[in-house]
């Protein structure tokens, strides 16, 4: 589904190791020139260029979200001064969940 949002040329980048492409979807990032990417997270601290890039990538995700041009399934969100909270929510959550916060600077 979120690979119909990739434009012209882009890149889908996943950590998942069980992601899978149904062949509709193959032909949709063929038509686009589009392309899709694995990253293993202790690749990209090896170089300062991958981290730079990556970091690049969070900043445009985290915009496009902030102006509601695309939506992010956020459980909780916190300001950096309860960062105390943004744990002891992390610590609580069952595991059906992706223990993911967010904390705002």
């Amino acid at each position: 589904m979120i690979l119909k949002c990739l434009g012209t040329q882009s890149t889908w980048i996943t950590n998942r190791q069980d992601f899978e492409l149904h062949p509709s979807e193959i032909n949709q990032l063929s038509l686009r020139g589009s392309s899709l990417s694995f990253v293993n997270q202790h690749s990209w601290s090896c170089s300062g260029v991958k981290q730079s890039r990556l970091l690049h990538i969070v900043q445009d995700v985290l915009s496009k979200s902030e102006q509601g041009e695309i939506s992010l399934p956020v459980p909780a969100c916190f300001a950096i001064d309860n960062i105390q909270n943004a744990a002891q929510a992390i610590h609580n959550f069952d595991e059906k969940n992706t223990q993911t916060v967010v904390v705002r600077l």
